[in-house]
């Protein structure tokens, strides 16, 4: 791929919601990250839906909101067009969901058009093969999802970037300040993926076995009030705490007070929460997914689970209980482990690297029509075509 004649990059990004999820976390990592480096960019999501609100407050400049319930999607498609053209990016980057992806049918010749993968499922890989003819480069979140793009026969001649996540870190000194481990599920309250209800069975087998523990459930989702209702003799002890929705500076807030990771989905992409809490010094056990995550795990004091044997987290995460002098020791370790690959700079580099060598060149906003013209979408014959996934 020939490397972009324009000089200073301009990225928008465009996603079908802000809804509070790692896809929305990402826009503020890389927004974030971007910054930093002097980069102007612009974030446009084709719905007014933003439960992340006061963490972009920062950079809520750069971010634009079109509501779904005062306009059709034409319209809506119409006003972004208008806001492109006033931004004039150098590239537009599609980020979740097929209306994102849809934007990038009519823009002007010389924008890079790119498309990014965040979760390793059917719906995103069969949105990628639908717009193939309307993009130049796809990215991958993770080292698992490049891998999967790059074997599928219908996109093989699109050039796939690596665009792995990358988050903050924390400052705070590594220690263990109680009795009793502590232990955070963080992420979304459903079933579907994430395997929620599997929690309870996992707290039994640590109840067996007589650990001293405190877990917190933090997230919100569909299955919350169930969730309430099964944890209650739990809650009861004190044993669970439930905290509900919470924006990402509690999530740090309570990433340093814990020092277990759980994750127990049955699928992922790679998880924002899963190197967050990397950077915060957090042993992760969690689902084995895949060699990328044995190999995220692969010297953290950490352990991966067969997901197909629920009694196995809780057995992982005794294991950890053992010896609290390497649990400080490899506490240190994850975050040497996140430092290394999985940084904001980290991520901004390979972004950075990744948009230089999408071609941009001639471009034309200025002479561009920006007047809506929508016929029906690529995906209308797909069912379920607004894939959100990875929130």
């Amino acid at each position: 791929m020939k490397p972009s004649t324009i000089s200073i990059l301009r990225p928008a990004f465009i996603t079908s919601t802000l809804k509070l999820g790692g896809a929305s976390t990402f826009l503020l990592n890389i927004a974030k990250g971007l910054s930093n480096k002097k980069i102007q960019f612009l974030v446009c999501s084709m719905d007014s839906n933003h439960q992340m609100k006061k963490d972009f407050k920062l950079i809520e400049k750069n971010v634009v909101l079109f509501d779904e319930k005062e306009n059709i999607f034409e319209d809506r498609v119409g006003h972004l067009y208008k806001r492109l053209k006033e931004f004039n990016p150098t590239h537009v980057v599609s980020t979740l969901g097929a209306a994102s992806f849809e934007i990038l049918r009519y823009l002007p010749s010389g924008v890079g058009r790119i498309a990014i993968i965040q979760s390793d499922d059917p719906g995103p890989y069969q949105c990628v093969k639908l717009y193939k003819k309307y993009l130049q480069a796809i990215g991958g979140v993770s080292k698992t999802i490049q891998e999967k793009l790059k074997n599928f026969p219908e996109i093989q001649k699109i050039p796939i970037g690596d665009v792995r996540y990358g988050v903050q870190g924390n400052r705070n000194k590594n220690k263990l300040g109680s009795k009793h481990l502590k232990i955070l599920y963080c992420g979304r309250i459903v079933e579907e993926q994430k395997r929620i209800f599997l929690l309870p069975i996992i707290l039994k087998g640590l109840d067996k076995a007589g650990l001293k523990y405190e877990l917190t459930m933090a997230g919100g989702g569909k299955e919350l009030r169930e969730m309430r209702r099964l944890l209650k003799p739990w809650v009861k002890q004190k044993k669970v705490f439930i905290t509900g929705p919470i924006n990402q500076k509690a999530v740090s807030r309570l990433m340093s007070k814990h020092d277990v990771f759980l994750l127990f989905s049955d699928y992922e992409g790679l998880p924002i929460s899963l190197l967050e809490a990397l950077a915060h010094g957090l042993l992760p056990v969690v689902s084995d997914l895949g060699r990328e995550f044995r190999e995220i795990i692969k010297g953290t004091g950490g352990h991966v689970v067969d997901p197909r044997k629920p009694q196995n987290y809780a057995k992982a995460i005794l294991k950890i209980t053992k010896d609290s002098y390497k649990l400080l020791k490899y506490k240190r370790l994850c975050q040497t482990k996140w430092g290394a690959e999985y940084s904001l700079e980290a991520m901004t580099r390979r972004w950075i690297t990744f948009l230089n060598s999408v071609p941009t060149q001639n471009l034309t906003w200025k002479e561009w029509d920006a007047s809506p013209r929508t016929p029906a979408p690529v995906t209308m014959a797909v069912p379920a075509t607004d894939f959100t996934s990875a929130i």
